[in-house]
């Protein structure tokens, strides 16, 4: 799907988000519905997240923790606009949160224009590459019922999630310490946000740690589409229950619809 490119850009409004009780939001928005303390424990494997060493980033064209939700208000759009639109944004918009967030609210992407860029895996979810430029990469994961990531990071980078497809669960961990050379770290869970196509999340870069799952209970598959920004070809993944974390390359399952040359 060829994408044009476009070098002005846009403007949105401002929103605080704030919590259910009506304060400033902490820790997660969940525009009405009741955070939990805790994710549920789940075996820790990096190769569930769709990762494996050895991918570097590649472009799909010629061009060089507070989680917060918000209630989506607008009709679906085309893929093909959404990234239209998408490109249009400057450099600014992706160094805080909430212009790309405002921009996922009001812009939802129609899900059957998601097709060509669907794959699936019974044994671990699968990363799609859908478009990247220097200032962001655009993935879909497809998630099978019960699928679930590891504990990672975004290495600093900025993360803006919305699912057009089912309903996934956002638990996020508090790193109390972390000493990376050694492999040893220390975290505690904190709150628990689902998000589902009319409420899409930007996750806070001050307490980026999470792991994102699709409970078996949801009895449905899910898709999110993911807006990282810059794009990063590393992450740490974290086991809080051993207590132990370590850096894993990334790869895509797919780029821009074709099968990406490490999984062929």
């Amino acid at each position: 799907m060829p994408f044009g490119h476009n070098e002005y850009g846009r403007e949105t409004s401002r929103q605080r988000p704030r919590s259910v009780s009506g304060e400033p939001a902490h820790r997660f928005v969940l525009d009405g519905h009741q955070p939990s303390a805790a994710v549920p424990r789940h075996r820790d494997r990096s190769e569930d997240l769709g990762f494996s060493p050895g991918l570097g980033a590649i472009l799909c064209h010629s061009v060089g923790a507070i989680i917060m939700t918000m209630k989506t208000s607008s009709r679906p759009v085309a893929l093909q606009d959404f990234v239209s639109e998408l490109r249009k944004f400057p450099e600014a918009a992706f160094v805080e949160t909430t212009t790309i967030l405002n921009f996922l609210q009001t812009t939802p992407v129609s899900p059957d224009t998601l097709a060509p860029y669907l794959t699936w895996d019974r044994q671990h979810y699968t990363r799609n590459l859908i478009d990247k430029t220097p200032l962001y990469e655009l993935l879909a994961i497809c998630w099978e019922m019960g699928q679930v990531s590891s504990v990672h990071n975004h290495r600093d980078q900025n993360c803006w999630m919305a699912v057009p497809m089912g309903r996934l669960l956002v638990g996020n961990y508090r790193v109390i310490f972390q000493d990376l050379n050694a492999g040893k770290c220390r975290l505690e869970p904190a709150d628990t946000v689902e998000i589902n196509p009319t409420h899409p999340c930007a996750v806070d870069p001050g307490e980026p740690v999470h792991r994102v799952y699709n409970p078996r209970e949801f009895n449905e598959r899910a898709v999110s589409l993911h807006v990282y920004s810059r794009p990063f070809d590393t992450c740490v993944v974290y086991s809080p229950e051993q207590g132990t974390c370590g850096e894993i390359k990334l790869h895509y399952t797919t780029e821009c619809g074709k099968p990406s040359a490490k999984t062929t």
